[in-house]
C-alpha cells in the first residue's frame, strides 16, 4: 500500500523513471499556477503519519504526547529496535557442527562469571563463555535429568533443578554439588527473587500419598523448605516478578497464583483462555509484563495479573517450551516444536524466525551483559543470535 504520484498527480510531478519511478516532486512555475506539488491529506498520510506510525505500532511503543527532538525520538527508537530485532532474531548460529551431544533443557548465564551452562537428560552438563565453544564436565553423585538452572547472584552459585527432587548447585558452572531438597518428586523450574540474600523457589510435582509439597524454596541453596502453590498438584514454570514484587506461577488449567516470598501464596484468578500455560513464565522489565506461553501456541501477558493479553497459533499452534526477553530491544523470543518465533509486543504480532518442523527448541535465555540470546534443545542443540549483529 503505497501511493503512486505520477499517476495520481501527472500534472503536478515531474517524470525520473530511473530515480523517482512513481514521480517526481516540481515546484510551481509562478506563484499561484497550480501546476506544482501540492500537500494534502493523502500525502501526508502517506509518507509521514503511515510510515511513522507502523514503526510504532510494529514495536507496541506507546507514543508519549510530547513532540519528537533530534536528542529524543520515539520513532526513531522504534525504527532502531524493529530493524536491529528482526536482523538479529532471524539470524541464528549454532557451534561447530558435531560437537555437542546429549539432550539439552535449559540454560543460564553469569554475569559474574560470564559464563553460560546448559544442563539436560542423564546429567549432561555443558559450559561456554561465548555459546560457540563448549566444553563438558560431569555432575557428581548420579545422572539426573535437569528441568532448569538459573544463577543467583548474592549466593554467587548456579542453581539447577530436575526429576526426583534433585537440585545441584555450582559456584563456576563446573563442579556441581548435590543439595538435598526434600521431595523426590519432579522439579521443572527455578526462579530467584534478588535479595540480600537471595530467596531461590522451585516448583514441580506434588504427592498427595506422602505429603510432598510443589515448591520448596531456599536463601542458600543447602537447605530447602516446602512451601504448596495453590490451583493443583502439579507446577511447571515460575517466575520473580520485580515490578509485581512477587514469585509468580502459572498451572494447569489456568491458574495464577503469588508469592512475596515464596512461604505463603495467594491464587490471583484465573487467565482468560483456561488454557494450560504451565510451560514457561516470565517477567519482562522492557514491557512491564509477566509473559506466559505453553499448549497450543498460546502466549498471554498481563501487567496485573487481572486482565490478560492473549495471542494463539504462534509458531503454528504447536507447543511452545520456553521464553526469553532480549530487554536491550524489548522483543520476546518465544521457542517450541516447529522452531523460534518473536514478537516486540507480547499481546500484539509474533513473526516466526526460524521455522524446523518437528525439532523441539526446550530452554532459551538472554545475556544483558553480551547481548545474545540462546536457545537449547536435543542431540545437543544450540542457537544463539550471532554476537556480531548487536549494538
Amino acid at each position: 500500500m503505497a501511493l503512486d504520484y505520477g499517476t495520481i498527480l501527472p500534472a503536478q510531478t515531474d517524470t525520473d523513471p530511473s530515480a523517482y519511478p512513481q514521480g517526481k516532486a516540481k515546484n510551481v512555475t509562478v506563484p499561484g499556477a497550480g501546476d506544482g506539488t501540492p500537500w494534502y491529506a493523502d500525502l501526508v498520510n502517506d509518507l509521514i503519519f503511515g510510515p511513522m506510525q507502523r514503526f510504532l505500532k510494529l514495536t507496541g511503543t506507546v507514543p508519549s504526547g510530547t513532540p519528537d527532538t533530534a536528542d529524543d525520538s520515539q520513532h526513531v527508537d522504534a525504527m532502531q529496535r524493529w530493524l536491529w530485532g528482526t536482523l538479529i532474531s532471524s539470524n541464528w548460529e549454532a557451534p561447530v557442527p558435531g560437537s555437542l551431544t546429549g539432550d539439552l533443557n535449559c540454560i543460564a548465564y553469569s554475569p559474574t562469571l560470564d559464563l553460560w551452562v546448559a544442563l539436560g537428560e542423564n546429567g549432561v552438563l555443558r559450559y561456554s563463555t561465548d555459546l560457540r565453544s563448549w566444553t563438558s564436565s560431569t555432575i557428581g553423585g548420579g545422572t539426573p535429568d535437569f528441568n532448569a538452572v538459573c544463577w543467583s547472584a548474592s549466593m554467587a552459585r548456579f542453581v539447577a533443578v530436575g526429576d526426583a527432587g534433585a537440585i545441584y548447585t555450582s559456584a563456576d558452572g563446573i563442579a556441581w554439588s548435590s543439595q538435598t531438597s526434600g521431595t523426590t518428586t519432579d522439579l521443572y523450574d527455578v526462579a530467584v527473587k534478588p535479595g540480600t540474600p537471595d530467596t531461590i523457589f522451585a516448583v514441580g510435582e506434588a504427592s498427595l500419598i506422602d505429603a510432598q509439597p510443589n515448591g520448596i524454596y531456599s536463601t542458600n541453596g543447602t537447605v530447602w523448605t516446602p512451601s504448596d502453590v495453590p490451583f493443583g498438584a502439579g507446577v511447571k514454570s515460575v517466575c520473580w516478578a520485580a515490578g509485581l514484587n512477587a514469585f509468580v506461577c502459572m498451572v494447569s488449567g489456568g491458574g495464577v497464583a503469588t508469592s512475596p516470598t515464596g512461604a505463603a501464596w495467594s491464587t490471583a484468578g484465573l487467565v482468560a483462555s483456561g488454557q494450560a500455560l504451565a510451560r514457561k513464565i516470565v517477567w519482562s522489565a522492557f514491557h512491564s509484563r509477566v509473559i506466559a506461553v505453553g499448549n497450543g501456541g498460546l502466549v498471554s501477558s498481563s501487567a496485573d495479573l487481572v486482565t490478560w493479553d492473549e495471542v494463539t497459533g504462534v509458531l503454528g499452534g504447536t507447543t511452545l517450551y520456553a521464553v526469553a526477553v532480549d530487554e536491550n530491544l524489548g522483543q520476546v523470543v518465544a521457542v517450541g516444536a516447529n522452531g523460534i518465533a518473536a514478537a516486540f509486543d507480547p499481546g500484539g504480532t509474533w513473526y516466526n524466525r526460524v521455522t524446523r518442523a518437528s525439532i523441539n527448541h526446550l530452554g532459551t535465555a538472554f545475556s544483558a551483559a553480551q547481548g545474545i540470546m540462546a536457545i537449547v534443545g536435543p542431540s545437543g542443540g544450540v542457537l544463539q543470535s550471532l554476537r556480531g549483529l548487536h549494538a
